[in-house]
């Protein structure tokens, strides 16, 4: 598993490390969600529009998270921010 923003380095590479990233994401921001606008797949890729709230109170912003799948498991994702 890979994580990077599209066309940059590499952020996070191993689940170990995508779960400690999202677990501090989680612990900073508890009311954290996204909600999916769009989803368009095209062969092992996924490509998910979102809206993130971190907080009720804060603006949201919207992201694209591009998943490559292979052998059914996420290998990487790209995001667009």
């Amino acid at each position: 598993m890979k994580v990077a923003d599209l066309n940059g380095a590499v952020s996070v590479e191993g689940i170990a490390a995508y779960r400690a990233r999202y677990a501090k994401v989680f612990a900073d921001f508890p009311e954290n969600k996204a909600v999916l606008l769009a989803r368009i797949a095209v062969g092992n890729v996924v490509i998910d529009h979102e809206r993130v709230f971190r907080t009720p109170s804060s603006e949201p912003f919207e992201v694209a998270a591009i998943y490559t799948i292979t052998d059914g498991r996420i290998r990487r994702v790209d995001f667009v921010k």
